[in-house]
This record gives structure tokens, sequence and C-alpha cells, in this order.
């Protein structure tokens, strides 16, 4: 697999992130909607709606558990038809009989009897098709409303957490794992546009510089030193960065002056001092 395709643990998590949010939001609408059909107590509507938004999975197969114990209440004009008896039946049958036989000539030859309505529009109206019922708005709209108020906070949340500076320099991170130059370049400068940081300025002028970018890198390294300068974080190798990336630029005396700084910071001031000094203090010579 390549370096590409890889997916790392953080990327994932953010990708389920607001499918996550998304689920709990509608299954937490969908209990609030439940629990109010079945009367529950407005407390308990309350704490049951919490409590599946906060853990949907857990919570979940509780109210389902819970709800057997509390059959929905039968709406108006529901009640259930009342089934006849064998005697009502059979005292049906024998007056449809009799009917039959009043109804038949003397010829044997059964009359047909037709009902004339008494309003000629009965039948027309007969054929109009059913009106449909209003839909419940009462009952849908607290869910809908609620669920609506919970998905664009949760929206703006996200949109601001994935265009952070800590988000932009997470991705740089993992892009630099992976080897995608092109992708870290292009986050740490989406951070620089949020957050102009000294460090930040440095990472980019690394990549920058691995990437054949020489002139990029040693702007992102100037401005490195300005703001380590107004109390960012100080690197006292940003002097000798400096002055390499102004040799490759072929730039030897400007490169001097910066190996001069470095052998004057504490780095190589101390008794045992870098590796890179002697290095420095030969390039001056």
């Amino acid at each position: 697999m390549t370096s590409r395709w890889q997916i790392s643990a953080g990327e994932i998590s953010e990708w389920l992130s607001p499918l996550l949010f998304a689920f709990a939001v509608f299954v937490s609408a969908w209990v609030l909607h439940d629990a109010r059909r079945r009367r529950f107590p407005l407390y308990a509507v309350a704490a049951w709606t919490l409590a599946t938004f906060i853990s949907a999975p857990v919570v979940l197969p509780l109210y389902l558990i819970a709800r057997t114990f509390k059959p929905r209440p039968a709406a108006d004009g529901d009640a259930p038809e009342s089934i006849p008896d064998e005697e009502t039946v059979a005292a049906d049958v024998r007056e449809t009989s009799a009917a039959d036989r009043n109804e038949t000539g003397a010829t044997g030859i059964a009359m047909t009897r037709v009902e004339i309505p008494d309003d000629p529009g009965e039948q027309a109206a007969d054929t109009l098709p059913a009106v449909r019922a209003p839909f419940p708005f009462k009952h849908h709209a607290p869910p809908l409303l609620y669920a609506f108020a919970l998905l664009s906070a949760g929206a703006i949340y996200f949109y601001r957490d994935y265009h952070s500076f800590d988000a932009h320099l997470a991705r740089a991170a993992n892009a630099r794992l992976r080897s995608r130059r092109d992708a870290t370049i292009r986050e740490y400068r989406a951070a620089l546009r949020l957050v102009d940081d000294a460090h930040t300025h440095k990472l980019l002028a690394v990549q920058l510089a691995e990437d054949g970018q020489t002139e990029a890198a040693l702007a992102e390294l100037r401005a490195a030193e300005r703001g380590a300068e107004r109390g960012g974080e100080p690197d006292e190798m940003l002097a000798l960065r400096i002055a390499s990336t102004l040799d490759a630029l072929g730039r030897p005396a400007e490169a001097v002056n910066e190996y001069r700084k470095f052998l004057q910071s504490s780095s190589c001031a101390r008794p045992s001092p870098d590796a890179r000094c002697a290095e420095a203090a030969a390039r001056v010579r």
C-alpha cells in the first residue's frame, strides 16, 4: 500500500466524529418523539433524551426495553369495533332471507332493487378522493427543532475545529510522517494564515528547503527570526539554517555574517560546544 492510501487513526477519528454526532442527534430526537407519544413524564422525557444524546449505544437499548412497559395510548376514535355474537349474526341472516323472498315476483324472477339517492350530488361526492389528515405539526415540531438546533451547533463546531490552528498542525505532522511534502507545506501555510508563529515558520522553511524552494525557505527563516526577536520561541539554530540557505543560494558574504552570529550563541560558548560550531568556524575562516 502506498503512503497516499495510508490512513492514520487520527484521520479516521476526524472523519467519524461528525457521523457519530449526527447519529446521536437523530437517535436522541427519535427518543424525544417516541417518549412524548407514550406519555412519559416530562422529567423522564428529558432524561431519556439527554442520556441518549450523550451515549446512544448504551442508552438506546435500555430505552427500547423501558418503552415496552409504557405502551402507546390509543388515539381518539381508535377504539376497536365490537364483534357481533352468534345470535345477532343469525338474526341478520333471517331478516335478509325474508327480504329476498318478498322481493321475488310470482314468476320466480328476482326483482333487482335499485336505490336512488335523495341528493343527486351524493353519487358524485362518493367518487371524490379522500382528504388527507393534516400533518400533526405540534407532535413533530419539538423533535424536529431539537434535531435542527443540535445539528446546526455541531456543524459550526466541527467546521471551526477542522480549520483551527492546532488541526492544521496535526494534519501537517501526519502528512510529514507519510512523506507527503505538498500536503505538509499546504497545512503549514494554512496554519500561518491563522497564527503568525515563529516555530511554524521554521517548520515550513525546512519543508520548502527539502522541496527545493530555497528562496521561499529563506523568507520563512527570516520570518521565524523576526518572530523569535518579538518574543517567540528562541532557536539558536536559526542563524545556522539561514547561513546554510544563503550558501545554497550563492550568497557567501551574507552567509558568513550568519555563521558568526551562530558562533556567538550559547551553543558554541559552552565547554562542550555543538559539533556544528567547528564547521561554522571553518566556514568563516
